[in-house]
């Protein structure tokens, strides 16, 4: 397994309703073995299996 991190910026952060929809929709994708999100500064952090799935993908 090859491990990848990405980061995002998302300014439509607005609350804890985004952030849980942000992870769940994250967490169905193939591949992604972690999601962090920072409301405060509008950022997503994703670790990712990079055999299941490639960054273009996350976003």
């Amino acid at each position: 397994m090859a491990k990848a991190s990405a980061y995002f910026i998302v300014n439509a952060i607005k609350g804890k309703k985004d952030i849980k929809k942000i992870k769940g929709d994250l967490d169905t994708l193939g591949g992604v073995i972690s999601v962090s999100t920072n409301a405060k500064q509008n950022s997503v952090a994703v670790d990712f299996d990079t055999t299941g799935i490639r960054k273009n993908q996350l976003f």
